[in-house]
């Protein structure tokens, strides 16, 4: 009976050890699945953060690269504050040529889908009157200027009698102005 009971111990006590060794390595397994469920999160934000990083530097450099035709882009664009000197540039292209110029009508306008970002439109009716050869020196001094200018309408006719070379223009112009 004894040697029953020492064997039925050792029995307990070995089934007691593996349940015991078994429960450890669940455990422990448990742990190593958790350690490298966080590693791999952790690994992808380290991936995900060096992609970032790299599209950052990239348009960085895009951007440092293209600062010079951003600032020739910039100077066709009327300065913030800038109508006043524009308009004498017109007069005085208008002097030059050798127009009589009037200034119709001017105003601020948005820009389609830039009217909340950078720019306005600037809108600027004259009228000039001289010689027809003046009238057009004038419209071609208009291509001097370093601003982005459209004519969106030119009228050129004859003003006074038939034997008088006088020429009466309108024009509307538009440009882009800084807000």
């Amino acid at each position: 009976m004894k040697n029953l009971r020492s064997t039925l111990g050792i029995v307990i006590s070995l089934v007691l050890a593996v349940v015991l060794v078994g429960a450890g390595y669940y455990f422990l397994f448990q742990q190593i699945e958790t350690v490298t469920t966080h590693t791999s999160d952790v690994q992808n934000q380290i991936e995900e953060a060096t992609g970032r990083e790299g599209y950052l530097l990239s348009l960085k450099t895009m951007l440092t690269d293209s600062k010079g035709e951003i600032n020739v882009l910039d100077a066709r664009i009327i300065p913030k504050d800038g109508e006043v000197a524009f308009l004498d540039r017109l007069e005085g292209l208008g002097r030059f040529a050798g127009v009589k110029l009037t200034t119709d009508a001017f105003g601020l306008g948005s820009v389609g889908d830039m009217s909340a970002g950078l720019f306005q439109q600037v809108g600027v009716s004259v009228s000039v009157d001289g010689s027809y050869s003046s009238v057009r020196y004038f419209l071609s001094l208009l291509e001097t200027l370093p601003y982005s200018l459209t004519l969106s309408s030119v009228s050129l006719e004859r003003a006074g009698a038939s034997g008088k070379a006088s020429w009466h223009g309108s024009f509307k112009i538009t440009a882009l102005i800084h807000k």
